[in-house]
Formats: structure tokens, C-alpha cells, sequence
């Protein structure tokens, strides 16, 4: 660093990586590092791997160098399935399929020039904790079938339905091959918040001749239980909390995956509020903030606020801050009926009707799907909410509505404040 005239450690990072760039073109061939070869300058005609998130590609692709995405968590394998404890042991929160099938290399933040620097995209999987090839097999497949597709499939092909129904019939292929794939999880399967005295929920799963057991109140099946085939309908009165525990296995595979769901027995009021003043939207503040949860966020002093309408997105800010949104405002019901309450935010924001939670933050809608299933009379019901914005649920929707009937309600017809 004396001789270099160096004042940061990072400069000599960067001073290695130049000089053996240097000699590793002389062989004819090109340099590839992770994002770490970002700190103190980057190599002329390096090419990063972005790991720590997509930020690294991004500074990377601005600079006009050739990106790799791998970024965590969608493109690490060695990251469980599930969010359950029978799941192989594996690094950081879970990754599903769908992660990876919705992972798109070409950031939203780039130009289309700056995203012609984007290679492509990578999966890892780190085999620390891995210990046979079985395990291996299991955390590869089907997971790799999506990383085939979202970098061989142009943007505007992409169909995760059409993927989901291909994906299903390869499994008796990997049954043919001999490879242990995760089989899939069931459907009907989620954590409820309801204020109905009777739950009813019927399972069913893509694949044939798969069959299950299940238990109610969080307790885990006896070894000679019987296991029934799919479809399943569980019928229980609700009182207060119900667990269920549902153990699935294929004839033509040994494993046997579990999932878990919550069922949340809640009592709702209507608000007290005149309805012929309320007006479209939801009134949110934008905090500008460097706190990592929401209970801090009234004593925050950097803050923006407005109303959000149907298509509104709110953009997080630039630079090393966070980007909390704290919302209020009212859900306003036209017909007594059932709804059925979800979010299309792939990491759930916090919702509560009537002070009560509904949505529960943090929770990836695909490894820990959850719903509020509520009998709700006409008038108008307090909500608020937090949510952190991010550039990946800046384009999806909050709040989603639909009566027991399947139909949509627009998002123009029950969102005020």
C-alpha cells in the first residue's frame, strides 16, 4: 500500500485482480469474479458473477462489463424448498421453483443498451451440507428445470402455468432416470385468517396415485396411519387456532415431504365512518429511513406521503436506505358474502382488518402461502398495513379481493380512504 500509494485495503483487492487479469490475458483467456472484484475498481475486461443480490450486475452493466446473475436467494440451490423442519438442511430462507421460474436477469433498473451486458444467469449450490447424491438430486430437481427456462426462454414467452403443467409430467421421467426429485407440494394448503366457525378445505396434487396423511392441531402422524389418495377434504369446526400437518408420498417415489398450515379463528367490526365521504384510494406515507421494521417508523422524520390508486407503484429510493411504506385507508364491501383476501407480493406485507392481522409480513407467497377467508357484511372494514418497497414488489399488487363465488372484484371498488 506505501509503495502504491494506497489509502484503503480495497485498492490492493483491485491491484491483484488488474494484474492477474493482466496475465491471464496474455493466455488468451478472460476473467469472471464474483462482485466482490467490484471494491477499489474493476479489471478492464473482467466479467462478474453478481452473488450479493443483483447490485453488483447492475454497477457492473452501467460500466459496460459482461454480467453473470446469481444473485441470493433465487439462484442458491443449497437453499431449502420449504419452509418446514423435515426439509433437507440447507443455507438462507427457502427458494421454490416459482422463485427461480419468476427470476429475470435483465434488471428493471437497466436501459435495454446497459441490459445487453447481461449474459445470462448462473444456479450454485454449495455441497457443504450435502452429503449424498440423493440429497443432491433432491436439491436440484425440478428447481433446475426453471433455471433452463428463464435463461433459454425469451421474456415475452414465459408462462409459469404453461411451465407448471411440463414440469409435473417430467417426473416420470426423473423416475425413468432414477433421480430423486422433490415431488410437489399439494394444493389447497395455507395459512387462513378467518371469522368463519367452520373450516372447510379440500387438497389435491398434480401428480396420480399420490396419497397422504394428515393430522389436525399441529399433532404428526402414526406410522401405521393410513394414507389416502388426493382429492382430500378436511372439515373442522373452529373455535380458536387449528394446525394441520399433511405428509404427502408418490407410488412411484420414496419420499414423503410435509407441509403445515395454520388455521386463525378472528372476530371483525365494521368501522364507524361516514361511507358518502370516503374517496378512492389508500392514503400511505413513504418513510426514508435507514430502520430495519416498521414499529419505529412513526418517530421517522424523512417521509413523503400521497394516495395510491389502481397501477400505482411506489419506487424505493437510491442509495443505502430502506423504503417502508406505512398504509390506511378502508376496504369497502358492496354485498354480504365470502371474500377471499390475498397479496400478490411475492414477500407479504403486513395487512390488518379492523386492527386485526390478516397478512402476515416476511412470508414468501409460494412457501408459505396464506389467505384471509372472511364472511363480511356490507359497509366499509379499517385497513392499514407496512410493507417494505423493493424492486421486486414496486410491479405487484398489493391487495387482491375475490368473492366465494371466484369472481374479481376490481381494486377501483373497494380500496378508499
Amino acid at each position: 500500500m506505501k509503495r502504491e500509494h494506497f489509502t484503503d485495503p480495497s485498492q490492493v483487492q483491485s491491484y491483484f485482480i488488474k494484474r492477474i487479469e493482466t496475465f491471464i490475458n496474455s493466455k488468451g483467456k478472460k476473467l469472471i469474479g464474483w462482485d466482490e472484484i467490484l471494491k477499489g475498481g474493476l479489471a478492464p475486461s473482467a466479467t462478474v458473477m453478481s452473488w450479493e443480490g443483483e447490485q453488483g450486475g447492475i454497477t457492473a452493466a452501467r460500466m459496460h462489463h459482461d454480467v453473470i446473475m446469481t444473485p441470493l436467494p433465487q439462484m442458491y440451490f443449497d437453499a431449502p424448498q420449504a419452509n418446514v423442519a423435515n426439509e433437507p438442511i440447507g443455507w438462507n430462507p427457502p427458494v421454490t421453483w416459482q422463485m427461480v421460474y419468476n427470476y429475470e436477469p435483465q434488471s428493471k433498473e437497466l436501459t435495454s443498451e446497459e441490459a445487453k451486458y447481461i449474459l445470462g444467469a448462473q444456479a450454485n449450490i454449495w455441497s457443504e451440507k450435502i452429503a449424498t447424491m440423493d440429497h443432491l438430486e433432491y436439491m436440484v430437481y425440478p428447481r433446475v428445470l426453471a433455471m433452463a427456462e428463464l435463461t433459454w426462454t425469451p421474456r415475452e414467452d414465459k408462462n409459469i402455468d404453461r411451465f407448471e403443467q411440463s414440469m409435473y409430467a417430467n417426473h416420470r421421467l426423473f423416475k425413468l432416470w432414477n433421480l430423486n426429485a422433490r415431488i410437489p407440494n399439494a394444493f389447497g394448503l395455507e395459512d387462513i385468517i378467518t371469522n368463519n366457525n367452520e373450516v372447510e378445505i379440500t387438497l389435491t396434487h398434480p401428480l396420480n396415485e399420490a396419497k397422504a396423511i394428515y393430522k389436525l392441531d399441529n399433532r404428526y402422524p402414526l406410522a401405521d396411519t393410513s394414507a389416502k389418495g388426493y382429492p382430500i377434504t378436511i372439515k373442522h369446526v373452529l373455535t380458536d387456532t387449528l394446525g394441520i400437518s399433511v405428509y404427502t408420498n408418490w407410488t412411484l417415489n420414496q419420499q414423503r415431504i410435509l407441509q403445515t398450515a395454520t388455521i386463525k379463528h378472528v372476530n371483525l367490526q365494521q368501522a364507524k365512518t361516514d361511507v358518502a365521504k370516503l374517496r378512492p384510494g389508500l392514503a400511505y406515507v413513504v418513510y426514508k429511513t435507514a430502520y430495519n421494521n416498521y414499529p419505529a417508523l412513526d418517530t421517522g422524520e424523512n417521509f413523503i406521503s400521497g394516495m395510491l390508486h389502481k397501477d400505482d407503484i411506489i419506487k424505493p429510493f437510491t442509495g443505502p436506505f430502506n423504503t417502508w411504506v406505512k398504509l390506511n385507508g378502508y376496504i369497502k364491501i358492496d354485498a354480504e358474502n365470502d371474500y377471499r383476501i390475498t397479496t400478490e407480493f411475492e414477500t407479504s406485507p403486513l395487512l390488518l382488518l379492523d386492527n386485526v392481522v390478516i397478512i402476515n409480513s416476511g412470508k414468501n407467497k409460494y412457501a408459505e402461502p396464506q389467505a384471509a377467508i372472511l364472511h363480511l357484511k356490507k359497509g366499509v372494514y379499517l385497513l392499514s398495513g407496512y410493507y417494505l418497497a423493493d424492486g421486486q414488489n414496486s410491479g405487484q399488487t398489493l391487495i387482491n379481493i375475490k368473492m366465494a363465488s371466484g369472481k374479481q372484484l376490481e381494486y377501483t371498488d373497494y380500496l378508499f380512504h
